[in-house]
């Protein structure tokens, strides 16, 4: 099963970016595999839920310490991962150092790819 991912960007406390990642999740015996299709990220656990939340974790995690060590944009180049832009120019410019999320609701609610 496929579900579309929703990763934010944000800068300052306000999102300034998203893109939209495949999460494919599969049972194999009693344990659920759960991987993202553009990085390769993926995570075990004996449910399906549990897959998804900790699935969300490494990619959060991940972004992260992309960003920190500063090769985000080449990341996400190479992995012909599209981010779209939903804050000003200005607003990514401030100096600080970006964060990803997933926001909750967007977890509760994602939909099939």
């Amino acid at each position: 099963m496929r579900e579309n991912i929703l990763l934010i960007r944000y800068t300052t406390g306000k999102p300034d970016q998203a893109i939209v990642l495949t999460g494919e999740f599969r049972q194999e015996g009693k344990r659920w595999l759960a991987e993202c299709v553009e990085t390769g990220t993926a995570t075990y656990a004996a449910t399906m839920a549990q897959a998804r939340a900790e699935l969300s974790d490494a990619i959060t995690l991940q972004f992260d310490e992309i960003e920190k060590l500063g090769f985000v944009e080449q990341y996400l180049q190479d992995h012909r991962i599209r981010p779209q832009n939903i804050a000003p120019t200005s607003q990514r410019k401030s100096g600080r150092r970006p964060t990803w999320a997933i926001p909750q609701e967007a977890s509760k609610t994602l939909t099939p790819a």
